[in-house]
């Protein structure tokens, strides 16, 4: 589902949600032993749900024509319900593991972007800031454990267009990933 709206030539606004589900495989649900690993024993699991996944995004841009400016501004969000992972019980050395399902995935992301000419049609400053921050669960040994990880960027970008003859473009980012 999705709803676009220009509120002229110049800039617009989109907004979308998309809903998928994600079935079991038939040996994630079959109750049986798979010992091919004998490190890394795989067990399904005849009670698992299926997996539900929600996405939405928000998109906004502007673009100047007299002057070349633009702005893009992007906002996602995704989470799962009944999320399939593996839950993993580790006994003498040897790893069980078991597909179970687990609420409480999502991830945030954004990004705000910006083009400013320094000559028009010739030379051009691109800058790019984005972030993001994503909680999933995992289970080992019967505990649940959280990771949660946090990530911030910058990007600079710097494209020479000389006509026909030369296009050359020159960037550097930084991230910082907690």
């Amino acid at each position: 589902v999705a709803f676009n709206y220009e509120f002229d030539q110049t800039k617009r606004v989109r907004i979308s949600y998309n809903g998928s589900s994600n079935q079991p495989t038939a040996n994630q649900l079959q109750d049986v032993r798979d010992s091919t690993n004998l490190l890394n024993i795989r067990v399904g699991n005849p009670h698992l749900k299926p997996e539900f996944n929600h996405s939405m995004n928000f998109n906004y841009n502007v673009f100047n024509r007299q002057n070349s400016r633009s702005m893009f501004a992007t906002l996602r969000a995704t989470t799962s319900q009944n999320r399939i992972i593996n839950s993993s019980t580790i006994k003498s050395g040897v790893s069980e593991i078991m597909p179970v399902n687990s609420n409480g995935f999502y991830n945030l992301s954004g990004n705000l972007s910006f083009g400013l000419p320094i000559k028009p049609k010739v030379l051009t400053l691109n800058l790019a800031t984005n972030s993001g921050y994503s909680y999933a669960t995992s289970f080992q040994n019967g505990q649940k454990n959280i990771s949660r990880s946090l990530s911030a960027g910058q990007t600079v970008t710097l494209n020479l267009n000389l006509k026909d003859k030369l296009d050359l473009s020159a960037n550097g980012n930084v991230t910082m990933v907690k």
